[in-house]
């Protein structure tokens, strides 16, 4: 499978997965959308577009891999907040 005929298959996934949500959200919650939250996993991401989207950093925050572990890092995210 090409790149193009990569795309159209995932555009072609959302589409789909986006009308059974709204079929779902409309059955269950009378269409508000205001009342569903959805959180995508990693499989859920069309990797060669999110690549084509990144840009690298011309410089880093100093020792930001070792900030990021931190309990109280406000680099990564905090699950008590």
């Amino acid at each position: 499978m090409d790149a193009s005929d990569a795309d159209r298959e995932i555009e072609t996934q959302y589409e789909e997965a986006g009308e059974f949500l709204s079929e779902l959200t409309r059955k269950f919650f009378g269409s508000d959308l205001a009342r569903v939250v959805i959180v995508p996993g990693n499989h859920d991401v069309h990797w060669n577009r999110a690549r084509q989207a990144m840009r690298p950093l011309q410089t880093a925050p100093p020792e930001i891999a070792k900030r990021a572990l931190e309990p109280e890092s406000g680099v990564r995210w905090n699950w008590r907040e």
